[in-house]
C-alpha cells in the first residue's frame, strides 16, 4: 500500500490561503518527489473587460498574461522548499472551478490542493467559510483534494480519521495507511456515536467494529489510536479532537453523490473542512 503522487497542482488566486497551499505542496513534494503546478485561471468577466475597453485589445491582455505568468514563476523559483523539483506555472481563462476540473485532465494531476477560501474572504469570519470555487472543485474533482487555510505548521506527524465504523470504510482506511507509511505518520482514529444516524448505540460493538479497523492499520506497520466520543456533534467533536491529538491533517469522505460525476460533502463534512486549522483532505467514496 503506498502512496502514489507523480503531479501536484495548485491553484492560486495569489490571496494567503492559496499561497499557503504551496507550502504544503512542497511539503508532500518533498516526500514524494512529485512535480508541483502553480495554476491561475482569469476570470472570463476580467479578460473580456479588457478586450471590451482597451484600445489596443490584444497588447493589452497579453501584458496582463505576461505579468500573472512572471509572477508565477517567480513564486515557483523563489520558493525555498521547490529547490531541485519539477515544477511548472500555468494560466487558463474562464470559470475559476471549471478550469481547475480542466487542468487536473489536461496536467494528469494526482493531488489538488488549494485554500478553502480566496481574497473575497479574509478574516476571523474566512475560518468557517468555504469559498464557492473550492466547494465547486471538491465536488466535481475525480481525486483527492486538500483544503488548507494557512502554513503556520507544515508536517505531517498525526493524521486524524473520523469515521462511522457501522459503514465501508476500506477506501478511507487504506488512504491513512498510504499516508501514513510515506510521512512517518501515527493515525488517530475516531468515532462519533451521535454520527450513527441509523444505529442504535452499543458500546460493545462499537469499540469492537473500531479494533478491527485499528488492527488492520497496526498490521500495516502504522502506530495508531483509537476514541469513541458520544453525544457532541460530529463536526465540533472530530474539530476538539483533532486539537487533543495534534493532528497534521484530517481525512474525510464525501458522501453525497450529486450526479453520475461527482460527489459532495455532507453539511458535516463541510463543517469540518470549514472549521479546521489545518488541512483536510477530501476523497470519495468507492463507487457502487
Amino acid at each position: 500500500m503506498s502512496l502514489d503522487i507523480n503531479k501536484i497542482l495548485v491553484p492560486t488566486d495569489f490571496s494567503k490561503a492559496s499561497l499557503a497551499a504551496l507550502d504544503h505542496a512542497a511539503f508532500i513534494a518533498k516526500n514524494t518527489n512529485a512535480a508541483v503546478v502553480l495554476l491561475h485561471v482569469i476570470k472570463t468577466n476580467d479578460y473580456d473587460s479588457i478586450l471590451d475597453n482597451k484600445k489596443k485589445k490584444g497588447d493589452e491582455a497579453s501584458d496582463l498574461e505576461r505579468k500573472i505568468k512572471a509572477k508565477l514563476d517567480e513564486i515557483l523559483k523563489d520558493h525555498p522548499k521547490l529547490k531541485g523539483f519539477k515544477k511548472s506555472s500555468l494560466i487558463l481563462k474562464g470559470k475559476t472551478y471549471r478550469e481547475i476540473l480542466n487542468a487536473i485532465d489536461t496536467e494528469e494531476a494526482d493531488l489538488v490542493i488549494m485554500g478553502k477560501h480566496g481574497m473575497s474572504v479574509q478574516g476571523e469570519k474566512s475560518r468557517f467559510i468555504i469559498g464557492s470555487n473550492t466547494q465547486k472543485v471538491l465536488e466535481g474533482a475525480p481525486l483527492p483534494v486538500i483544503t488548507v487555510r494557512s502554513s503556520e505548521k507544515v508536517e505531517c506527524d498525526n493524521i486524524l480519521l473520523p469515521l462511522d465504523v457501522t459503514k465501508q470504510t476500506t477506501k478511507k482506511v487504506n488512504t491513512a495507511i498510504a499516508w501514513a507509511k510515506a510521512f512517518g505518520s501515527k493515525v488517530h482514529i475516531v468515532t462519533v456515536s451521535s454520527f450513527l444516524d441509523d444505529f442504535v448505540s452499543d458500546v460493545t460493538t462499537l469499540k469492537k467494529n473500531l479494533k478491527l479497523v485499528a488492527d488492520e492499520v497496526a498490521k500495516n506497520g502504522v502506530k495508531c489510536t483509537t476514541k469513541v466520543i458520544k453525544f457532541k456533534s460530529v463536526p465540533e467533536s472530530v474539530l476538539d479532537y483533532g486539537k487533543v491529538a495534534k493532528a497534521d491533517m484530517t481525512i474525510i469522505m464525501k458522501s453525497e453523490e450529486i450526479n453520475d460525476k461527482s460527489f459532495g460533502l455532507s453539511s458535516r463534512g463541510r463543517k469540518v473542512v470549514a472549521g479546521s486549522l489545518v488541512p483536510v483532505m477530501s476523497i470519495n467514496p468507492p463507487r457502487k
